[in-house]
Parts: C-alpha cells; structure tokens; sequence
C-alpha cells in the first residue's frame, strides 16, 4: 500500500467512476486501474461494488475511506506546513465565472505556478450553480462566483469583491437617456444565462415584482457572446460595467437608466470540512490578487 493507491482510492470513491478520476488525477485509467488492484490485493478486500454503472463503496470500502481520507489531509498539511512548500505535488481544481477568466484568473495561476511549481492547476469555466455543484459533488477544490450570501457551514470563503451589473444596449436602438422600467424591457429581446446562471433568477425576480415578465429570452450563457450579441443590436443584457466600459466609450454600448442595478459580492469557496490546505491558500491568493473593488453590499 502506498500513496498514490491511497490517493487513486479516494477519487474514485469521491466521483463514482475511474474515468473520472483519471481527469482529476491527470492520469491514464490502466494506471489508476492497476493501483486500486494492487490495493484491494494488499488489503485482501474489495473496496467497490462493480455491479453499477457508478462504483460503490463495499462494507471494507467505507471502512477504508474514513482512514484514507485522513491520510490524504494529513500528507498535504505535512507537505506544506513541516516540508518546504515549493515541493508540494498534486493537482487543484477550481471553478470561475466567465468574468473572472477574462480578468484577473491569469494573474492567479502565474502566482500559483511560482509559489508552487510541482501543483498542476486545472482550471473550469462555467456557470454559478453548475461550479457549485461541483464543489458539493468534489470534482471542484474550490470555486470563485458571485453569490447572494456568505458561504455558511459546509462552505466556507472569502470575499473577492463587488461587481456592479447594469442594464446595457446598443445605441442604435435608442433607449439612452431614457429610465427603463422591467415593463419597458419586457417588449424587448433579453439576452440573458440559462437557469444555471444566479443572474437568471435575479432578473427573474425583478421583472416579477414590478408586475412584468420576460416576453423573450435568447439565452446565452458566454459573457463576450452576450456583449457582441448586444452590441450588435440584438437586444439588451445585463452585464458588468467595468468590464463594459471600453464599449461604452466607443459608443457600441450605452448602459440604460433603470430603476436598479444589480451589486454582487464575489467568493472564493472551498469546503469547511476538510484540512486540506491547498484550497484555503487558493482562495486567499485569489482574494490577494482580483480586481473587483471592496465595496460593502446593502
């Protein structure tokens, strides 16, 4: 028995399947095949039920997993507490909105890269609720996205900043100067994420509660899509100002006066659980590096 049989145990128990594994752990499936085998045979016990699509554990498998799981915290916190850190080896991954890739993400991995050189960074660009999901299902180490509250037990994070959403169109379509109400946008063509999105239900609520509801969505779930998209005339979306103001200076976009704009505190979230270290200093680095002003959210 060795680490890295320990380490390919615990993934696959963790994802259900050695396919999945394979993408966490960077490996091929014969070799984390080959492991679990060696591994059951030291142990003269079957660690997973085979009957299923989705590997589950046996009896002796969860009896296993309790341990391993403790092995593995402990081996990272030796790695980087007692051991010099630069020597640290393994693999984090972490879940970003769109915004946040197209900012200040490079910056991060280049300074995860140079503080620890061995640790492979995967990073998965998604939707809000699709990267929290991974987060719960452990496919994710940690996830930076907006959110409507600080992150409560089992979760845990820290504060990335304030982005402010506004109301956008293009010039062209004349509504600049004018306040806009959800029943003015209503008999407009909203470009706007699927469910998966925080910002669905957030615009959702709003047109809702002034008594108007969304006539037509054209969904799209790409940040740089939706402004090309608005740009172009199609309709109007909700996007960040900052981030919009090169558009906005070239007079391709004007952002509306609506009765309200949209403020929402970004997170770097990691499981409270563990003891892991890695996830809590990529969340610290992420909070050292972005962009996104501090501003209190009301």
């Amino acid at each position: 028995m060795d680490i890295r049989q320990i380490e390919t145990f615990v993934w696959i128990a963790r994802l259900g399947s050695i396919a999945e594994a394979c993408k966490r752990l960077n490996a091929t499936q014969s070799t984390l095949s080959m492991r679990l085998k060696t591994l059951e045979e030291s142990l003269n016990v079957s660690l997973f039920d085979r009957a299923h699509k989705r590997l589950t554990l046996t009896a002796k498998g969860r009896d296993l997993a309790r341990y391993a799981e403790k092995i593995l915290e402990l081996i990272e916190q030796v790695r980087f507490y007692v051991a010099d850190p630069k020597a640290a080896f393994g693999t984090v991954r972490v879940g970003a909105t769109e915004l946040i890739a197209l900012t200040w993400a490079p910056d991060l991995i280049r300074r995860i890269n140079a503080q620890f050189p061995q640790v492979l960074f995967d990073l998965e660009v998604g939707l809000t609720l699709s990267l929290m999901d991974g987060l719960a299902d452990g496919k994710l180490d940690a996830v930076l996205v907006p959110t409507l509250h600080k992150p409560v037990t089992p979760l845990t994070g820290v504060s990335l900043g304030t982005v402010t959403f506004s109301w956008m169109a293009s010039p062209a379509l004349g509504l600049g100067g004018k306040r806009v109400t959800p029943g003015d946008l209503q008999e407009l063509a909203i470009i706007g994420a699927s469910a998966q999105s925080i910002f669905h239900s957030l615009v959702d609520q709003w047109f809702t509660d002034h008594g108007a509801a969304i006539q037509r969505l054209n969904v799209c779930n790409s940040l740089t899509a939706s402004i090309s998209m608005t740009v172009a005339g199609v309709g109007v979306s909700l996007l960040p100002d900052q981030f919009c103001i090169p558009y906005v200076k070239r007079r391709q976009l004007e952002i509306l006066r609506a009765n309200r704009r949209f403020d929402l505190e970004f997170y770097a979230i990691y499981s409270a659980r563990g003891e892991r270290p890695l996830p809590r200093l990529v969340a610290e680095l992420a909070q050292s590096i972005s962009t996104f002003p501090r501003v209190q959210v009301k």
